[in-house]
């Protein structure tokens, strides 16, 4: 079989579409690095994860002292530029609220711990 340049441009093509097409499929391999859940008497809550592929959600629910339950969190997930996107989202007596975050660098991620610590303890 003679190639001439039609085949070798469908070939480069193809292959680079399947090339592309691997940077968006979720890893086979992927898996829950850590995870929380935690459930309290009172009704409030707070659960989180983190996977292997950078994804991380924590949410909190609670009623605030005015007696209002209150839903608080934060998402966020590395894209294949490597940089971490997300938002922050409160749903309370005035309704849902996102709150979208700058993206950052995704060498820079912050741990939960040291996260939780900079928000004094909240989302």
């Amino acid at each position: 079989m003679k190639f001439n340049t039609a085949h070798c441009s469908a070939i480069i093509l193809f292959l680079s579409l399947v090339c592309v097409e691997s940077l968006f499929l979720p890893g086979k391999d992927a898996f829950i690095s850590s995870s929380t859940d935690n459930r309290n008497e009172d009704g409030s809550y707070n659960f989180g994860f983190k996977t292997s592929q950078g994804i991380e959600r924590e949410e909190m629910g609670f009623f605030n002292e005015l007696g209002k339950w209150v839903v608080k969190g934060v998402v966020s997930w590395i894209a294949p530029d490597n940089k971490i996107y997300g938002y922050k989202y409160e749903a309370d007596e005035n309704g849902y609220q996102q709150f979208d975050m700058p993206p950052e660098d995704g060498d820079n991620r912050i741990d939960a711990k040291s996260k939780k610590g900079l928000l004094g303890g909240a989302l």
